[in-house]
């Protein structure tokens, strides 16, 4: 599978680096630029290709507009860049500069996981630095299929003064279409023999951001499309339901079912030592788990259709798709049901169920029928266990690929109870203000596949650094001098770790008792919103229900006694549960915390009784210990 989330990120460092070194800047204030006009005009030829035509005229206002005065335009075997040209105009509306399609430059390359991909990106920006100015840029692209038809999102970070967008057709040209309700109707006129559909918009309202903002790329009101039918590659699909897209992806990966003498040698073994089902998708899990790597080729139609079971299986490589139909077929081959499955990762967006589409998906994976249960597979990741799919891919819309019976289903879900974080924290006061720390963690679940695919990535020498930024429930006031990581596997479900560090200044002195700040120990933001629920339509991304449990363990200088200790509360609702509860004596401060998040996401309805949650929790995380003299 071609996964858009690897593009995006592709295209965005490109970016970002072109966006440091020409401006320095990234735009992050509200006046930094305004898009005077934005507009799209998409024909579509003989239910075969599309031409778009796209111009956009920006004001740059300041050096962190900069970033939109840059355009990445993103090229492959089934997208050509046909034409472009841009202009840049000073601020009496002179004409200061133009460009045109060879003055671009050309990135090509491919991910870590990609041993070769045919996707090439262009980057076009004037190299002007006297503020404000103006650019415009003309361009059109040719898209071979009808596959992948691009959404129409008039939204922006910044202003939008107007935009429109326009759909040109065939008269008995049919497609489905669906409108965020922000967007009006279009205007349907016909002229020649072609029926042309106009949607405009004037002063778009402005995409918002929050500190509670999702972690989903969340792009704004839009338009999505769909045609009745169209092809990849050689493959013909009917969009008119999900069933009808199920039986078209299923003959394009058929043909790749068939597996080698070797396969059937290795799973005649695993049947051989098996006592049930499930046990030889446990076995088969751990062969290949050993025996693969999560590498890709993609060109032309290789984002989407697999490479065959016995290739993959000889090359010991393959990507998302490449591996699901190895497992496929080798699981059908031991008698064991097994579908491929399509999906899109919670963190690439949500699958609309009532607007069938497979330009939505970026995954694939399968579940096979073990025993009578269903049992979920994602073979690109070797440290879950058959059954245990990573946060990405849980409670998420799946298309299931099957000749008959394909339709859209929802993955397994888990409980916070599964998802546990468990931390125990010594802290030393010293003479000097600072504060001694000693912490264990045991991780659970997603939180322990989630820590050990994240760490994974980085190298020895960085992971106290990246330990320090990034681990759960830990501000980076905490200074790290050592830490102990045991490698986790497949077979560890608990990720344990161990760190040491200081605090420089935890303790405040008034007179002469001092107060011992705690809220170094919280990684959550104490800022609060200022996104409105009433015009904010986002829903909040939380990963996944999880429940961290804290206990914290003063040593009390000898000199010194805890005055004050924060109030015990219990709270519990349907979006948590937080309780603490403390205990000293002359030596020792024992503070217990639980918090519980119980929801994968909270809708846009449920803002108001998430914003009363998350301050009642706030409230009472705000921990002081005042340490007076014996």
């Amino acid at each position: 599978m071609k996964a858009s989330k690897h593009l995006l990120l592709r295209a965005l460092s490109v970016l970002l680096a072109v966006v440091l070194i020409a401006s320095g800047a990234m735009a992050d204030s509200d006046d930094a630029a305004v898009i005077l006009d934005k507009q799209v005009t998409c024909k579509i030829k003989g239910n075969k290709e599309i031409e778009t035509e796209y111009y956009q005229k920006i004001e740059v206002l300041n050096r962190d507009g900069a970033f939109y005065a840059i355009k990445i335009i993103e090229q492959s075997s089934l997208l050509e860049l046909k034409e472009f040209s841009g202009k840049l105009y000073d601020p009496e509306g002179n004409l200061a500069e133009e460009i045109e399609k060879d003055d671009g430059k050309t990135v090509c390359g491919y991910g870590s996981y990609e041993v070769y991909s045919d996707y090439c990106y262009t980057i076009f920006g004037f190299s002007r630095d006297i503020y404000p100015f103006t650019v415009e840029y003309r361009y059109k692209l040719k898209q071979k299929t009808l596959f992948q038809w691009q959404d129409w999102r008039p939204q922006e970070y910044i202003s939008v003064k107007h935009a429109k967008y326009t759909l040109i057709t065939d008269d008995d040209f049919v497609f489905k279409y669906k409108s965020s309700e922000l967007i009006p109707p279009p205007e349907i006129t016909e002229s020649g023999g072609d029926k042309i559909y106009t949607w405009e918009m004037h002063d778009v309202p402005e995409l918002e951001e929050g500190d509670y903002a999702s972690i989903i790329e969340f792009r704004g009101i839009a338009i999505q499309f769909a045609p009745p039918e169209y092809k990849l590659g050689k493959y013909k699909f009917d969009g008119s339901s999900w069933n009808s897209l199920s039986q078209g992806s299923y003959i394009m990966i058929r043909e790749c079912l068939d597996i080698s003498d070797e396969q059937k040698d290795m799973m005649d073994r695993i049947v051989a030592e098996s006592e049930s089902e499930l046990e030889i998708c446990r076995k088969l899990h751990r062969k290949i788990s050993a025996l693969s790597r999560y590498v890709a080729i993609h060109v032309d139609i290789g984002g989407w259709q697999p490479h065959k079971s016995k290739d993959t299986f000889e090359r010991g490589y393959g990507d998302c798709k490449d591996l699901s139909t190895l497992y496929v077929s080798m699981l059908r081959y031991a008698g064991v049901d097994a579908k491929y499955v399509l999906l899109s990762t919670r963190n690439a967006g949500i699958t609309d169920p009532d607007f069938p589409s497979l330009a939505r998906f970026n995954h694939a994976i399968l579940f096979a029928v073990a025993d009578g249960d269903t049992i979920w597979i994602d073979p690109t990741r070797n440290d879950c266990n058959i059954g245990e799919l990573p946060w990405v891919d849980e409670n998420t819309y799946a298309l299931v690929i099957d000749q008959t019976t394909g339709c859209l289903v929802r993955t397994d879900s888990s409980e916070a109870d599964e998802n546990l974080i468990s931390r125990k924290v010594e802290l030393w006061p010293q003479e000097n203000r600072s504060v001694l720390i000693s912490m264990e963690y045991q991780l659970t679940g997603n939180p322990r596949d989630h820590f050990n695919a994240f760490i994974s990535s980085y190298s020895e020498t960085s992971r106290s650094d990246i330990l320090r930024n990034h681990i759960y429930k830990l501000s980076d006031k905490f200074l790290l001098d050592s830490l102990d990581f045991p490698k986790g596997g497949i077979d560890q479900p608990v990720q344990k770790l161990r760190l040491w560090g200081r605090v420089r200044s935890a303790l405040h002195k008034i007179g002469q008792d001092q107060i011992m700040d705690l809220t170094f120990l919280d990684y959550e933001s104490k800022k609060k919103t200022y996104i409105n629920p009433e015009t904010y339509k986002q829903p909040f991304e939380l990963l996944f229900p999880k429940r961290f449990v804290d206990t914290v363990i003063i040593h009390l200088p000898d000199s010194k006694v805890a005055v004050n200790l924060p109030d015990s509360a219990d709270i519990k609702n349907d979006i948590g549960a937080y309780r603490i509860c403390c205990q000293a004596d002359d030596s020792l401060v024992v503070i217990t915390r639980e918090v519980s998040n119980y929801q994968y996401r909270i809708m846009p309805d449920d803002f108001y009784e998430y914003w009363a949650h998350r301050d009642a929790v706030k409230e009472l995380g705000e921990c002081f210990i005042k340490l007076g003299d014996k």
